[in-house]
């Protein structure tokens, strides 16, 4: 017994410390497989190394084939992909990502390097249709690619390793696991109790890993701040839909920007602007999920939604959802921030009216419609918006052979004391005669080469010509030339105004350069900064436009305006309207105040011009003393015939010019 009883203590003894063993081994590889597979997830960096190669690629091919075929739809892509690098190398630079390039110096000063250069390529990608741009994109492309290439591959070789690593160490531990089964067999029942229970542990590590499979497909579909589908997803929703679609249905594409929504980030802050956008989605997704679960609602960036909305044939309800839309944007949002009134603007393009692989783009031409026409409107597509686009496509390629063919030239409008129709100043307009389209509006090419670049070429052929015809004519003229918000923005704006000048030896006093109040929308103390520059080298700035719908009293206090321009329409009002008339008045008492000139433009009949006589206005502008033409047109006419002599040179004694017998000649 004895015997028996040691044997059974030895035993006993035995199995509590296989037991004890067997604990001990379980708490250790439980947690020792935890912590793998925690490695396994966080070292998982290959796939964002790879579509980092992928979409530098990708943005490659694109721009070169833009070169190659020039096709609008290469330059999208592009434009596209280079924002989807820029994002790409924003991911880079947070999270797991950024510590492995930490953990190499030269990695991370070649990342660097590579961000700051796809940065410094936004202006290019803008222009992209320039081939200088495009060139300097794929000069940059063929340092850039090779770099990101290298980093991806050694995500790729770092991931193997850390995945070589986790297998190891998973195979070392499932040989523990097979021992352990070993001895928990002989302990019975509590063997098979710890079995269960680390199967049920490697379950939930699996669950997790799927779990997480799940959320980076999500992400990769979705946008990331109001959970709506991506473009991606939506082109997806778009190609099924037109597949799927019946004669009894048809599919109608909104396209929706917010109106306002610049002003409620500068205002409030970004994380007001994200709250809208949140509480805009929310909207629109509850707007076309009412109407029809198949409808699909995205977001595509900044403050841009695409809506695909599944319609019955025939019927207009397109409009109606439109304006339903304007309606419910037009009433303040709910959001943390407390109420926020936004608006938007629609472009509308259906199945039926469209060719079905141009709807996008034609939503999209009638949403720039809708926002040109004012805020708050709802068009749908027409044929004549393409006709449109086709002939800004054109004068946007014929833009710069116009600049380099000299085809746009300088022409001058008259500003003449209203009092003593003394001739006071000239005003300098850009004019372009296609040799083809004949005419072009500046206000249609204007904003074209604002958009290409080319308004700089522009700007500074204005300037220079306007300082170069100052010489030829009296002294005591001065001249006016205008200036876009890119060119005030512009960091070389002022150094281009001193040299122009100097080169010409022309005194700046007689220099006037003439901004919209648009321009003190943009960004108003970088603005301000610059145009106090420009005062310094002594040229009069003017502020043009006035009273358009921009109008804050406080640019006015904030800056020493030397002229205050009042738009044409007020004046052409004034006869019929009393409250045009007081305004006109109220701005000269204002001009007083703050020791600025006041000018009229748009005059065009006598009786205008005896009210502005009334009124006591300093400087008038329209068609009765003159239309914009050309120099070599206005010298003789007013520097020649009304003062019966001619200017031979700079140092000859000013003339005064008397307008009196030209306004009745042209009357």
């Amino acid at each position: 017994m004895p015997t028996a009883f040691n044997l059974f203590r030895v035993i006993a003894i035995s199995v509590v410390s296989c037991l004890t063993l067997a604990a001990i081994s379980h708490h250790y590889l439980f947690n020792a497989t935890e912590n793998v597979v925690g490695r396994s997830m966080r070292h998982d960096i290959a796939w964002t190394g790879t579509n980092g190669r992928l979409e530098a690629a990708h943005f490659e091919k694109y721009v070169a084939r833009f070169g190659a075929l020039g096709t609008t739809k290469d330059a999208e892509a592009a434009q596209l992909y280079y924002q989807i690098l820029r994002s790409r190398l924003s991911t880079w630079n947070s999270g797991v990502f950024r510590k492995f390039i930490e953990s190499s110096p030269e990695r991370l000063e070649l990342l660097n390097t590579v961000t700051a250069r796809v940065e410094n390529l936004e202006t290019d990608i803008a222009r992209i249709e320039m081939p200088d741009a495009r060139k300097r994109v794929l000069d940059a492309l063929s340092e850039i690619s090779p770099v990101i290439e290298q980093i991806g591959a050694e995500t790729f070789i770092n991931s193997m390793q850390q995945s070589s690593a986790v297998r190891d160490d998973l195979r070392y531990h499932q040989e523990l696991y097979y021992w352990l089964f070993i001895a928990l067999m002989l302990s019975g029942v509590i063997a098979i109790v710890f079995t269960a229970y680390q199967n049920r542990s490697l379950r939930l590590a699996h669950l997790a890993e799927a779990k997480q499979a799940d959320k980076l497909f999500f992400l990769a579909r979705h946008d990331s701040l109001t959970k709506l589908p991506n473009r991606s997803a939506f082109e997806a929703a778009y190609t099924s839909a037109l597949e799927r679609k019946t004669g009894d249905d048809q599919i109608v594409i909104a396209a929706i920007d917010l109106d306002g929504f610049k002003s409620v980030n500068d205002l409030l802050g970004h994380a007001a602007g994200d709250a809208v956008l949140i509480a805009v989605s929310k909207l629109l997704t509850a707007e076309t999920l009412n109407q029809d679960s198949r409808n699909v609602v995205c977001r595509i960036g900044g403050d841009e939604f695409l809506a695909l909305l599944w319609m019955p044939s025939n019927a207009p309800m397109s409009m109606e959802f439109a304006n339903r839309i304007l309606k419910t944007l037009s009433r303040p949002l709910e959001t943390r921030f407390g109420e926020i009134m936004i608006g938007a603007s629609i472009g509308m393009a259906t199945s039926e009216d469209n060719a079905v692989d141009d709807l996008i783009v034609s939503a999209d031409l009638a949403l720039t419609r809708a926002k040109v026409a004012g805020k708050g409107v709802a068009l749908s597509f027409q044929p004549d918006m393409l006709v449109d686009l086709k002939r800004r496509l054109r004068l946007e390629a014929d833009l710069g052979l116009a600049v380099a063919a000299d085809q746009i030239k300088p022409y001058y409008q008259p500003k003449v004391d209203p009092s003593t129709l003394q001739l006071t100043g000239l005003e300098a307009l850009a004019r372009w005669r296609h040799p083809e389209l004949g005419w072009i509006s500046p206000a249609e090419f204007v904003p074209i080469a604002e958009g290409s670049g080319a308004i700089f070429k522009i700007g500074k052929m204005m300037l220079d010509a306007a300082c170069r015809d100052a010489i030829s004519i009296p002294s005591d003229i001065s001249i006016s030339v205008n200036l876009s918000v890119l060119q005030i923005l512009n960091d070389d704006i002022v150094d281009v105004v001193k040299q122009v000048l100097s080169s010409h030896r022309v005194p700046a006093s007689r220099l006037t350069l003439e901004i919209t109040e648009s321009v003190m929308m943009t960004d108003t103390e970088k603005v301000l900064d610059v145009l106090t520059n420009l005062k310094k080298l002594g040229v009069r700035i003017s502020l043009d436009d006035f009273g358009t719908g921009y109008s804050a009293l406080s640019y006015l206090a904030r800056f020493n305006w030397d002229e205050l321009k009042i738009d044409r329409s007020f004046i052409q009002g004034a006869l019929c309207d009393p409250m045009n008339l007081t305004i006109i008045r109220t701005v000269k008492i204002l001009a007083q105040e703050i020791d600025a000139k006041l000018t009229i433009e748009g005059v065009e009949t006598h009786e205008q011009h005896e009210l502005l006589r009334g009124i006591g206005c300093d400087t008038a502008q329209g068609y009765l003393f003159g239309p914009p033409v050309p120099l070599a047109d206005l010298e003789p006419l007013l520097l020649g015939a009304l003062t019966g002599k001619q200017t031979k040179g700079k140092d000859e004694k000013k003339l005064p010019v008397d307008l009196t017998d030209y306004v009745i000649a042209i009357n």
